[in-house]
């Protein structure tokens, strides 16, 4: 085989390999009263990486939030994080997966916040 052959055969094995897997990058966000709400994720085939971000409008880095929960809801699973006092007006939570059923590209994703023992907001985050 000439070194052409190698290299045109090398050239179409990559583009099939490269081709083979989707990749996707997709970004969710809305607000509520209180919190903006944002989800940047990267889905590749059957695994999907992302990080969920709220930031209590208002507050700063000397924010105490008492008791915070914090439920996000996918279709086939729920994520909670909870804290007694959490410095900070902004949270992140990663969310990763393998071998999963990624996150829906379009489903909204509800998320439910709790503080202080006494407040509660919902937020919807859509795609964008």
């Amino acid at each position: 085989m000439g070194g052409i052959m190698k290299r045109a055969l090398f050239f179409f094995t990559s583009i099939f390999f490269l081709g083979s897997c989707s990749i996707s990058y997709v970004t969710f966000s809305s607000e509520s009263k209180s919190w903006t709400g944002q989800y940047k994720g990267h889905i590749k085939d059957d695994s999907e990486d992302g990080m969920f971000t709220f930031q209590y409008k208002g507050g700063d880095g000397n924010t105490e939030l008492k008791n915070l929960e914090i439920a996000i809801n996918e279709a086939f699973s729920t994520m909670t994080q909870t804290s007694e006092i959490h410095k900070g007006a902004r949270i992140e939570m990663k969310s990763s997966c393998v071998s999963c059923a990624p996150l829906s590209k379009d489903e909204p994703i509800e998320v439910v916040i709790k503080w202080d023992d006494k407040y509660e907001e919902k937020i919807v985050l859509k795609r964008k």
